[in-house]
């Protein structure tokens, strides 16, 4: 059976038509035989959907050398230069970004994914062994809306 990718949902659905689905906007869909004539004319014959999923999440990934994750003022900001915090300040941060997904690459060749934050421009919270390098940033996705 042809399947039919919903442009509605993003994704393929098991419904036969758009008239009972949730999702319908008006834009309707293809099915999986008009979707790979389209595709075939644009990329050619050598591809896949399993290959065209993982083309769209890695165009998701930022990679350091291009910038790092926006940062905010932290709430230690505003004390930084009163008096009596003057010596007491010294290893706390003045911006700080949101947590983000992170690709790091080990001293030993390893590549592992994880979650990180920046202050002041520096990756705080990775591993203490192996010498991380963080190469690439994303952000987490929305939660989920419950299924909706």
């Amino acid at each position: 059976m042809d399947r039919f990718f919903c442009f509605g949902k993003k994704d393929f659905c098991e419904l036969d038509t758009c008239a009972k689905c949730e999702y319908e906007d008006g834009d309707g869909g293809l099915t999986e035989s008009q979707m790979k004539s389209v595709i075939s004319k644009l990329i050619g014959e050598e591809y896949d959907i399993d290959r065209l999923r993982n083309m769209v999440e890695d165009s998701k990934w930022i990679s350091v050398k291009d910038h790092l994750p926006p940062e905010r003022d932290s709430i230690f900001k505003k004390l930084i230069g009163l008096e009596k915090w003057r010596e007491g300040i010294e290893g706390l941060c003045q911006r700080e970004s949101d947590y983000v997904i992170v690709s790091v690459r080990f001293s030993d060749g390893t590549e592992k994914t994880g979650r990180a934050r920046t202050e002041d421009g520096h990756w705080v919270e990775l591993p203490t062994i192996g010498c991380p390098v963080v190469t690439h940033w994303r952000p987490f996705p929305k939660p989920c809306n419950g299924g909706k």
